[in-house]
């Protein structure tokens, strides 16, 4: 199962303009207890990442700090939470079922 997850940046006071080019080079973040997968900046994949000891460094983004930005990468998980979720997902359909039945 692959897990879809990221941040969102906002610029809250929009029209603030700095003397040179204010941008965001790189970004780590940091207790992903999940391998990462995909990596994507405002909707684009890269591969400019690296992930190790559950911290996820991604670098060469040059990201304009006076708009917004999406940053989204994939983790995915063990068998043993596939197994949990598949049976999750087995029990609410047996209740979604005895609902419509009853």
């Amino acid at each position: 199962m692959v897990i879809k997850v990221g941040v969102t940046t906002v610029v809250t006071h929009k029209g603030y303009r700095p003397d040179s080019t204010a941008t965001i080079g790189s970004v780590k973040v940091f207790g992903l207890k999940r391998t990462v997968g995909e990596v994507q900046l405002d909707g684009v994949s890269t591969t400019r990442y690296t992930y190790r000891n559950k911290v996820l460094h991604i670098t060469g983004m040059d990201l304009d700090l006076t708009v917004n930005h999406e940053i989204r990468w994939s983790q995915t998980t063990s068998a043993a939470v596939q197994s949990l979720a598949a049976r999750w997902q087995l029990l609410f359909v047996f209740a979604v079922l005895i609902t419509l039945l009853a």
